[in-house]
């Protein structure tokens, strides 16, 4: 894809939060306690970032074949959501599967594929959501997040969500800026990126992005559980060791996760490892989150431009479903 093309993309990001999501056989939609969203890949994380936006423990997110296995208060009065934004991923469909075997409350998101095709001749609520070749699911969240928050009712939150896109429409070069310092602050090193538990979403976020957009490995974990383990990893000297620790700061993290994140940045760049931050920043916490994707999208791209590799395509992983198939 040419440059001029995926900035394009890039910079309407913000109008996807603005897409007002219809809900086709609303009237079957269940008076839901708790939520359980199967989906995989990019397909899933806006329901990741609902989940810690919103502050829901109790929603289940399943990344594998079948439903989880939830306790009967979890289970009962649930509304299942399959969410795949090519209507094809064979786990999402598996997942839809054993919930209409089951008779469980069954939803959809997608763009079409044959999970749309089974929504609509089930007659099962659900939302199309806009068709782009060119936006991966990585690059459709807006979109996603607000047919998710449509199927929930939670319409509060998407008047906020409609505020947010205006106010980071505004905002394109201060978000180019701050992806470019995270972009330079990498480097060539192999993102290792740790957020507090609560922000987690956002950290796998950056983890995605960079696989699947700048064709990199990169990896993710959370505070406190790192300080735990993980740090154990870094005993040996870092300083020709390729890899970067970015940590995202939230001004709502604890402030012995602060502390944490302080004190094991500096353990790490004292062995002359690179070290990076977000700095989280917005009037709230689904400004925050939003912001930092944006922040995000650009960064991967720009790291996608610095190493000469299409931002879009992923060839490796169609192969290996080829190969699978």
């Amino acid at each position: 894809m040419d440059q001029a093309r995926m900035k394009a993309i890039l910079d309407r990001l913000p109008e996807q939060l603005a897409y007002r999501a219809e809900v086709a056989n609303k009237g079957a939609l269940p008076e839901a306690r708790s939520i359980v969203v199967g989906g995989m890949g990019g397909s899933h994380l806006s329901a990741s970032l609902i989940k810690d936006i919103e502050r829901m423990p109790g929603m289940a997110i399943r990344s594998d074949y079948g439903l989880p296995e939830l306790a009967p208060e979890a289970a009962k009065d649930a509304l299942y959501i399959a969410v795949s934004h090519s209507g094809n991923t064979e786990e999402t469909l598996d997942f839809a599967d054993q919930a209409l075997k089951r008779r469980l409350p069954l939803a959809v998101v997608s763009t079409g594929g044959a999970l749309l095709r089974l929504a609509r001749d089930r007659g099962l609520p659900h939302v199309a959501i806009p068709l782009d070749d060119a936006i991966p699911p990585r690059l459709a969240t807006g979109y996603m997040a607000t047919a998710l928050y449509a199927l929930m009712g939670m319409e509060s939150s998407l008047a906020r969500l409609g505020a947010i896109a205006r106010s980071l429409a505004e905002e394109g070069d201060a978000l180019e800026a701050e992806a470019a310092a995270l972009v330079d602050a990498i480097g060539e090193a192999v993102p290792l990126v740790y957020s507090s538990a609560s922000d987690y979403s956002l950290a796998y976020y950056l983890k995605i992005a960079m696989n699947e957009t700048a064709k990199r490995p990169a990896f993710c974990g959370a505070f406190p559980e790192m300080d735990h383990n993980e740090l154990a990893g870094f005993t040996l000297d870092g300083s020709s060791a390729p890899y970067c620790m970015v940590t995202i700061r939230d001004p709502e993290d604890h402030p012995r996760i602060s502390r944490r994140m302080d004190l094991t940045e500096s353990i790490v760049a004292g062995k002359g490892a690179r070290t990076a931050r977000i700095a989280l920043s917005g009037a709230d916490r689904p400004e925050r989150f939003w912001r930092a994707v944006m922040v995000i999208a650009r960064a991967s791209f720009g790291s996608a431009q610095r190493r000469g590799v299409d931002p879009v395509e992923t060839a490796l992983i169609e192969s290996f479903k080829k190969s699978l198939s």
